[in-house]
């Protein structure tokens, strides 16, 4: 039986095993190329078809309500709404789709965005006080909505939200 040549540059194929010190460096870099990717949208949360933060999903009759495009919040069921510099995440209330971040500016103050970023639809997730920020790629936007960091795009569509201080509640309006 005739036998096949060795491709490789080393003649002794033993030769041909990778040292320690090229494993880990090799090791090292494919690391590196996969969090590089990761965080340039290559993967994560970002991927459409990777993992994203699921928005909050508010059961019927927990304190908010949609009826067409209104959403209801009673003030006394979300403490932190009811706080200056608070906020809530509303991704669905009672099985209804809402999409919804409101934030307290305090005196009284309400402002409400849809919680979709604008870069790669990924939902936000927080409000510091001065920005409302987006766990997938790191976009932040004010508190009018438009964008100041991160890759966003465009700035976040705001609907009119109405303080009612008698009964307690917030409405927001989409559309």
């Amino acid at each position: 039986m005739p036998q096949l040549p060795v491709l490789s540059s080393h003649p002794d194929p033993a030769d041909a095993c990778l040292t320690r010190r090229d494993f880990v460096s090799t090791t090292a870099l494919s690391v590196l190329a996969a969090a590089l990717a990761a965080s340039c949208g290559g993967g994560g949360g970002g991927d459409p078809t990777g993992p994203r933060p699921t928005p909050p999903q508010i059961p019927a009759n927990a304190g908010a309500s949609v009826a067409g495009n209104v959403l209801t919040v009673q003030l006394a069921q979300f403490p932190s709404l009811a706080q200056a510099n608070g906020f809530q995440v509303f991704g669905t209330v009672g099985g209804s789709a809402v999409d919804v971040i409101i934030i307290n500016l305090g005196n009284d103050s309400y402002r409400a965005f849809t919680s979709i970023c604008t870069h790669e639809q990924c939902p936000v997730s927080g409000f510091n006080g001065t920005r409302i920020t987006c766990p997938c790629h790191g976009s932040e936007y004010d508190t009018a909505g438009r964008n100041v960091a991160g890759p966003a795009p465009r700035p976040l569509t705001e609907y009119r939200a109405a303080y009612d201080a008698a009964a307690r509640t917030v409405t927001v309006t989409k559309g």
